[in-house]
């Protein structure tokens, strides 16, 4: 066995630790999760909240209000169906809808999704005054309802939940959501390496532009920054994408003022069995 120099061996030693340590940094890294599934959104996880509200800024505040009656739209198919549905609705600076969630629908006469396609194309297209603090137009949430046609009687069936369901496909450099709406699919592909991208949300005023965005990864979070210049100004949205355990959580934040709790849509997502 041949004699090794101590200078020889301290060096080994030293490389040997350096390449241990850069192989532990290396394994410590942030690993970019795989999103890919079939998705069913928890029950309980669907509301939105945040923003500025009478409590926190009493007169100061001004929700926002209907600028018109019900649409020509809702009009016209009542009497094919009836029934009534519950939602949470986000209310830009320019007073239109940039974003519904239903939440609840009780059908009294038709089918379920007729009812809430009606209900949806009715909403999405609702003009506001937007809300107001201390006279400036801010982002809003509002907890909205809307009814078709008339309720027979004194009676009315129980609400049920309206299902929510999204399938992600991801790959290397893209990730593709689909979510089957009562306005038909939804369909977002997002380019993983910050290319920019467009995407046009059903369940938004229709007359919107597209809305202009990129993803990044922050650590194992796929943060979405999206933004739309309208005659309001510059309207916004941030969606983050990370896994909590074995759920998938989508949070989308509309930014406010200073002093004002950004509007916050937390999305809990349970993987459907077999995917």
């Amino acid at each position: 066995m041949k004699y090794m120099p101590s200078t020889a061996r301290s060096t080994a030693v030293f490389v040997l630790a350096l390449v241990s340590a850069l192989a532990a940094e290396g394994s410590q890294a942030p690993q970019t999760p795989d999103f890919s599934g079939r998705w069913q959104l928890e029950p309980m996880s669907r509301s939105a909240s945040g923003g500025p509200s009478t409590t926190q800024f009493a007169a100061a505040w001004e929700p926002p209000q209907k600028a018109d009656g019900a649409s020509s739209i809702q009009r016209a198919v009542s009497e094919a169906v009836g029934g009534f549905v519950s939602l949470k609705t986000v209310i830009g600076t320019d007073g239109k809808v940039v974003d519904i969630e239903p939440l609840f629908a009780t059908v009294w006469t038709g089918q379920a999704t007729a009812l809430l396609r009606t209900i949806l194309e009715t909403e999405r297209r609702q003009s506001y005054r937007p809300g107001l603090l201390n006279n400036a137009p801010i982002p809003s949430v509002i907890a909205a309802s809307s009814q078709a046609g008339t309720r027979p009687g004194e009676t009315s069936p129980p609400a049920s939940r309206v299902p929510h369901e999204i399938t992600i496909n991801q790959s290397a450099t893209t990730l593709t959501s689909r979510r089957e709406t009562p306005l038909g699919p939804e369909v977002i592909v997002l380019d993983l390496g910050g290319k920019p991208g467009t995407t046009r949300f059903l369940l938004a005023d229709p007359s919107t532009p597209e809305w202009q965005h990129a993803s990044k990864w922050e650590g194992a979070r796929l943060v979405t920054t999206t933004a739309a210049t309208q005659a309001a100004g510059l309207q916004s949205r941030i969606e983050r994408r990370f896994f909590e355990a074995d759920k998938l959580i989508v949070e989308t934040i509309w930014p406010t003022k200073d002093g004002v709790a950004p509007i916050i849509k937390r999305l809990i997502y349970t993987r459907m069995p077999g995917r």
